[in-house]
């Protein structure tokens, strides 16, 4: 995930990035990596390492493309429609840089289309776009919410709460297609 660590050690696991998932879209695979302080494996040193989104070529097994977020971000879940991707920014424990995004692709570079951080945004987690392309529906993990979004301009327009009592721990959500 990041050619500028070469690591000599094939035992032991990285997880520089922090991917967490990948959705494939014809020869495209995108992946979410949450970034966040990364400690070196001999101890000496950590580096904070923003959020981003990777676009993979899956035929020829070379990164086409990165969008980078902030460190406050972790992008989460992700979801794909037409040439469009949609990302779930998690936030940070605080909830500061909490948020959706929409990334437009190319083939060769994202380009942000838009940004959604709301206050009351507290840990998001899953994500999944309507059937017809015009809404983003997003869970949140941290208050039982799931929220509904305009897939063009991001804008909130709806939030209900699933969760009367107890802990709130909405996670994934899916759209049966």
């Amino acid at each position: 995930m990041d050619p500028s660590i070469n690591d000599t050690d094939p035992t032991l696991v990285l997880n520089r990035l922090k991917p967490l998932e990948v959705v494939q879209k014809d020869q495209y695979a995108f992946i979410s990596c949450t970034g966040g302080v990364w400690q070196y494996l001999d101890g000496s040193s950590s580096e904070n390492i923003n959020g981003q989104v990777q676009a993979w070529n899956t035929e020829t097994s070379q990164k086409v493309a990165t969008y980078e977020f902030n460190l406050n971000s972790k992008p989460w879940h992700i979801d794909y429609y037409e040439d469009k991707v949609y990302v779930v920014l998690s936030g940070d424990s605080s909830g500061s840089g909490a948020g959706v995004a929409c990334l437009s692709f190319d083939g060769s570079s994202f380009s942000e289309e838009w940004i959604e951080t709301n206050s009351d945004f507290n840990t998001l987690h899953g994500i999944a776009i309507s059937e017809d392309g015009q809404y983003v529906y997003v869970s949140g993990r941290g208050d039982g919410n799931l929220y509904k979004l305009d897939a063009q301009s991001g804008n909130l327009l709806n939030s209900v709460n699933l969760v009367s009592t107890g802990m709130s721990r909405t996670g994934g959500i899916a759209i049966t297609q």
